[in-house]
């Protein structure tokens, strides 16, 4: 499935509708710590979620238990599905930051960066951290002929009241205006 939402395809974060980043005094964790010298806070940026590579520790870390990430999508498209992909279990120190609850959404006008605007709710997900599974996929329970900007807000996470890393956000659909190429 091809992923609209890849930083090196074109897509891009929205700030206005992006949360702060999480801002630590010592290393995410103790074994990126061991490697560098750098906090995360040095060189994180949200655009870590919508780049590949899966990591360990090299996830975007939002600040607080719950927030958002605009992103503006690199096609014209109508969105089918996200993709919520969290470092496994197995190779993680800590899994409570794992996002928990999410929505998603979408702003309706002319303007993307509009803040004031108003938003078109689309889809509610869960990611299950339990799961064998790290790569989950969430069919959108609203679709629309064409959305430029995805919102995805984390209303919980696994348990850490700090921060919620996302590794990586992806955006499935189906090409705008050609309604019948699908790529979903």
């Amino acid at each position: 499935m091809p992923d609209f939402a890849l930083w090196s395809a074109g897509a891009r974060i929205v700030p206005t509708f992006t949360s702060p980043t999480y801002r630590a005094s010592q290393p995410i964790s103790w074994l990126h710590g061991l490697f560098t010298s750098h906090t995360q806070s040095e060189w994180w940026f949200p655009e870590v979620a919508i780049s590949p590579g899966l990591n360990a520790s090299n996830c975007w870390p939002m600040n607080g238990s719950s927030g958002a990430i605009g992103i503006s999508v690199a096609r014209d498209i109508s969105p089918q599905s996200i993709t919520v992909e969290h470092v496994p279990r197995h190779l993680s120190l800590d899994s409570r930051s794992a996002p928990k609850h999410l929505e998603v959404w979408s702003p309706l006008g002319h303007s993307p960066t509009d803040a004031q605007q108003c938003f078109v709710f689309l889809s509610e997900m869960f990611y299950d951290v339990l799961s064998v599974d790290h790569i989950q996929n969430f069919p959108l329970q609203q679709q629309f002929s064409y959305i430029p900007v995805i919102i995805i807000v984390v209303k919980s996470n696994w348990g850490n009241e700090n921060f919620t890393c996302l590794y990586c956000i992806r955006v499935h659909g189906v090409l705008y205006p050609n309604h019948g190429v699908a790529l979903a």
